[in-house]
C-alpha cells in the first residue's frame, strides 16, 4: 500500500494483480451494481435521474453501512476512461469529500488494478468522525480489491 499525505489531501492507495482480461476486471469495478459486492462498506447503489449510464458527470446514490450505522452519499463520476480509469467523487457540486479512483493496467496476461482514495474531508475532519477513519479506509482498498479478484478470479466461490 502506498501513502502519501500532503497538507491539504490525505491519500492512499492499493493494488492487485488479477488473472483476467483488462476488459473484464473494468466491466466488474465501472459497474455500480456490483459496488456492495466489492465493498466491504457499500452495500449498494442506484443511478440519480436523470443519469442513467456511465459518463463523466453521472450520478449516482451509494448506500453504506459499517456495523454501527447505515447512511447514503451521493455521487459524481469524475473519470470514465474505459480500461484504464473509472473514479468517482463522494459529494457534489464541487463538495467532494472523498474521490475514489481505480486505474487498470494489462499485466502479466492479466489487469492490475489500483485503488485509490484522496479525502479532503480527513485533512479537517468534522465532529464525530471516527479518529481512525483514515485507517479504516486504507484498509478497505486491500479488503475490496481481495473481493474483485476473488468475484473475478473464481465467480463459484
Amino acid at each position: 500500500m502506498n501513502t502519501t499525505a500532503t497538507d491539504e489531501v490525505p491519500y492512499e492507495e492499493a493494488s492487485i494483480w488479477i488473472r483476467v482480461p483488462i476488459s473484464v476486471a473494468w466491466d466488474a469495478v465501472a459497474d455500480i451494481d456490483r459496488m456492495g459486492r466489492y465493498s466491504p462498506e457499500t452495500t449498494g447503489a442506484e443511478w440519480l435521474p436523470p443519469s442513467d449510464g456511465h459518463a463523466v458527470g453521472s450520478r449516482f446514490r451509494g448506500h453504506n453501512d459499517n456495523g454501527t450505522h447505515t447512511w447514503h452519499t451521493d455521487c459524481e463520476i469524475t473519470d470514465y476512461d474505459p480500461h484504464v480509469v473509472f473514479g468517482f467523487a463522494v459529494g457534489l457540486d464541487g463538495n467532494h469529500r472523498t474521490i475514489w479512483r481505480y486505474r487498470f493496467a494489462a499485466e502479466r496476461g492479466g489487469t492490475r488494478v489500483t485503488q485509490s482514495f484522496a479525502s479532503p474531508i480527513l485533512a479537517d475532519p468534522p465532529p464525530g468522525m471516527n479518529p481512525d477513519r483514515r485507517q479504516i479506509m486504507a484498509a478497505m482498498l486491500t479488503e475490496t480489491l481481495t473481493r474483485i479478484r476473488t468475484d473475478l478470479e473464481d465467480p463459484s466461490h
